[in-house]
């Protein structure tokens, strides 16, 4: 029996740039304060957008460890792409009751596969939309209930003086294994540093000469390391924090 919530998806962007190579993150948000979910022990979603934007074999669901849909509870969660423009997400609590709370379950990450020309506008702005669809979830008694989806549009002025040019994304960070690092606007990694907070440097990597990297971190003690990225056009560095 599927029954109506009033509670909502809802589509947080957090990073994007529309340029073929860019990297597009959202966040996923459940509830509000409002209408907070109620004992939840499972949700679903689906993402629809144009085909020709999102290099499919790119496409990362990361349901968030420590959110309040996770908190008191191991879970099995899965992200798929079932067809070019489709991302499909479900997780589940493995054990427990139902969580109750509201805010932001999973990000989904992705890589523009081209660039956007034929999504330009009028007024020369591209415009992409962002659908969230077929939200659902199950609460600790196994009924299911209907969820109000999200539509977002995503906005980029290609002309404007871009302040921030050069754009490194890092994430997950936390990190804890893999972390991946992306570099957005036209421009590529050429080497990358992590160095500790006495100046060492604990890791290098050189010749990357990619828009993306991955980097092992699962050897590293844990503690907080200053990545140093070294682009085409610059060097650009971020605060990195390392859990166990």
């Amino acid at each position: 029996i599927h029954q109506i919530l009033a509670s909502q998806f809802s589509i947080i962007p957090v990073q994007y740039s529309l340029d073929a190579g860019d990297v597009v993150i959202l966040d996923i948000g459940l509830g509000s304060s409002n209408y907070p979910v109620l004992d939840l022990k499972g949700a679903k979603f689906s993402i629809n957008l144009p085909s020709a934007m999102m290099d499919s074999t790119s496409v990362e669901v990361l349901f968030h460890q420590h959110s309040w849909l996770a908190e008191g509870s191991p879970f099995i969660s899965l992200g798929k792409v079932p067809w070019d423009g489709r991302v499909d997400a479900g997780m589940a609590r493995a054990t427990g009751n139902g969580a109750t709370g509201f805010g932001v379950i999973a990000t989904v990450v992705f890589i523009i596969e081209e660039d956007l020309e034929g999504f330009k506008t009028n007024n020369d702005l591209i415009e992409i939309p962002v659908t969230l669809l077929n939200g659902g979830i199950t609460d600790s008694e196994g009924t299911l209930y209907d969820i109000d989806g999200d539509e977002f549009i995503l906005k980029f002025d290609p002309h404007q003086g871009n302040i921030d040019k050069y754009n490194l994304i890092v994430y997950p960070n936390p990190a804890q294994d893999i972390l991946n690092i992306h570099l957005n606007g036209k421009t590529s990694i050429e080497s990358i540093n992590l160095i500790d907070p006495q100046g060492r440097m604990i890791r290098s990597y050189d010749d990357i000469n990619l828009k993306q990297h991955q980097m092992d971190v699962s050897s590293i003690p844990a503690g907080l390391y200053y990545l140093q990225v070294n682009h085409t056009e610059g060097t650009l560095s971020q605060l990195l924090s390392v859990i166990r």
